[in-house]
C-alpha cells in the first residue's frame, strides 16, 4: 500500500473499475447465449413432444368417443327394432282381426240375404195362403180353426163382454178349493174380452196335471155341474152388475168337440 501526498493509503488496484465490469457483463451475457441456445434447442424438442402428446390424446378421445357413440347408437337401434317388432305385431293382430271382422261380415251378409228371401218366400205364402182361406187374427181369437190342444191351461168363455178380474174373482174360490193358490197360476184374455184360459205357473207335466185335478172337480159329489159366474160392465137398476154364466172346461178344437165327455166346455 502506498501513501499519498496527503498522507492516505492507496489500493493496488487500478484506478477505472471499467473493465472488470465488463468482464462480468461479457460472462452474464456468455451465460445467457448459453442458456438462449440450450432453451432454443430444448423448446423445438418439447414443441414435438407436446404435439405427439396431443395427438395421441385427441387420437385416445376420438376413439373413445367413437366407441361411446357406436354403443349409444347399437342401444337406439335395438331400442328402435324392439319398437318396430311390437308395432308389427300390433298390426299383424289388427290385420287378423280385419280379416276376421271381415269374414263376420260377409257371413252377416249371407245369412241376412238368407234371411231376406226367406222372408220374401214367406211373404209369397201367406199371400197364397190369404188367396186360399189362411187363419185370420180374428179365427185365432174365436178359435174357428183345427189348432193342436193345449192340456196345460183351463179354457173359460164368456158370452158377454167381461174383464179378467172379474172372471179371476168368479174362479178364485173354486180353483183355491182344488188346493192352488192364486200365486200358482194367471188369468189370460185376448182383446174380444170373451175368449179367457188359466195358466199353471209350473212346468208342463205339472200344469196338465193340474189342469185334470180341477175339471174332475167341476162336478160335485152329486154329479151336477158347478156354476161360474162373472160382472160384466152394465149396471142394473139397483146400482150392481149384470152377471153372466161362465163355459169352463179343457181346451178343445173342432175334432176334440164331442156331444159329451170330458172334453166338452160345459155351460154351467
Amino acid at each position: 500500500m502506498e501513501i499519498g501526498n496527503e498522507g492516505k493509503p492507496t489500493s493496488s488496484i487500478p484506478a477505472n473499475p471499467s473493465v472488470f465490469e465488463l468482464d462480468v457483463v461479457n460472462c452474464l451475457a456468455e451465460f445467457s447465449n448459453v442458456q438462449n441456445e440450450h432453451t432454443a434447442e430444448l423448446f423445438p424438442i418439447h414443441a414435438e413432444q407436446t404435439q405427439e402428446r396431443t395427438k395421441v390424446l385427441l387420437a385416445q378421445h376420438v376413439e373413445e368417443q367413437q366407441h361411446s357413440t357406436k354403443r349409444a347408437l347399437g342401444k337406439f337401434a335395438e331400442q328402435v327394432e324392439a319398437k318396430f317388432e311390437v308395432q308389427d305385431a300390433r298390426i299383424d293382430c289388427l290385420e287378423a282381426g280385419a280379416s276376421k271382422d271381415q269374414s263376420a261380415i260377409e257371413e252377416l251378409k249371407l245369412r241376412m240375404a238368407t234371411c231376406e228371401s226367406n222372408q220374401a218366400k214367406q211373404a209369397q205364402l201367406l199371400q197364397m195362403a190369404d188367396a186360399n182361406g189362411c187363419i185370420t187374427r180374428a179365427d185365432f181369437n174365436l178359435g174357428e180353426f183345427d189348432k193342436p190342444i193345449n192340456l196345460e191351461i183351463l179354457k173359460i168363455l164368456s158370452p158377454k163382454f167381461v174383464s179378467i178380474a172379474s172372471i179371476k174373482n168368479a174362479i178364485t174360490p173354486f180353483v183355491c178349493s182344488c188346493g192352488f193358490p192364486v200365486e200358482t197360476w194367471n188369468i189370460q184374455g185376448n182383446t174380444s174380452r170373451r175368449n179367457f184360459s188359466m195358466q199353471f205357473l209350473q212346468n208342463a207335466f205339472t200344469s196338465a196335471k193340474n189342469v185334470d185335478k180341477c175339471v174332475a172337480n167341476l162336478k160335485d159329489e152329486e154329479g151336477n155341474w158347478k156354476q161360474f159366474f162373472a160382472e160384466t160392465a152394465k149396471k142394473k137398476h139397483d146400482g150392481t152388475f149384470e152377471t153372466c154364466k161362465l163355459h169352463v172346461g179343457r181346451d178343445q178344437n173342432d175334432n176334440s168337440k164331442t156331444t159329451g165327455g170330458q172334453n166338452v166346455l160345459r155351460s154351467i
